[in-house]
């Protein structure tokens, strides 16, 4: 029976943290919030990169706990309390992986949005790992799709991985992003 899964993306477009001394990152009790100095289209969930903050150990690459206000986000971040300012948050992708062996694997937006999806490196690719169940073939054998752009059906990007020979079954390891600065839906459906 198919597993489908809906999973919020961020798009890519860089937040600036507010430059006062002492308003842009706080840390208490391990939990940082970030103050930045226009609306940054974050959500709970999604990955965020942070860098350039004074104080470096606000640097990091981090999952969004809650996002306050459309200006303001936090993370858990085990640390000493503190302030600091400047620097910038970016989306960052999320990583994906299928949660059963899987002969067909299935990761396109959901419907109603329409932003695109970004793979990281190889760019617009993803790479899934084959264990393949007979003693004659290797444990285990890498293979990467290649160019996504143009597969999209309506919604953005459709990646079929059709079953492969021999009773090898498939386990997806992708990160995605969108392609603009706009958050996304991605429906991830994994067929056994």
């Amino acid at each position: 029976m198919p597993v489908t899964r809906l999973i919020n993306v961020g798009g890519n477009a860089v937040a600036n943290i507010v430059t006062t001394a002492n308003a842009g990152a706080s840390r208490s009790a391990n939990v940082v919030t970030i103050t930045t100095t226009a609306n940054h289209n974050f959500s709970a969930g999604q990955a965020v990169t942070v860098a350039g903050v004074a104080d470096a150990t606000f640097n990091g690459t981090f999952t969004i706990a809650s996002v306050p206000t459309g200006t303001t986000f936090t993370y858990a971040q085990n640390g000493s309390n503190g302030t600091s300012q400047s620097g910038t948050a970016t989306p960052g992708f999320v990583s994906i992986s299928s949660s059963i062996p899987s002969r067909r694997v299935e990761v396109r937006e959901d419907e109603g949005t329409a932003v695109g999806l970004q793979y990281q490196k190889p760019e617009d690719s993803f790479t899934a790992i084959f264990s393949c169940a007979t003693p004659a073939g290797p444990d285990q054998a890498q293979i990467v799709l290649g160019n996504v752009v143009g597969h999209g059906h309506g919604y953005g990007n459709l990646l079929g991985l059709p079953a492969q020979p021999n009773g090898a079954t498939a386990t997806v390891l992708l990160k995605v992003r969108a392609k603009s600065n706009a958050t996304t839906n991605i429906r991830v459906t994994e067929i056994e």
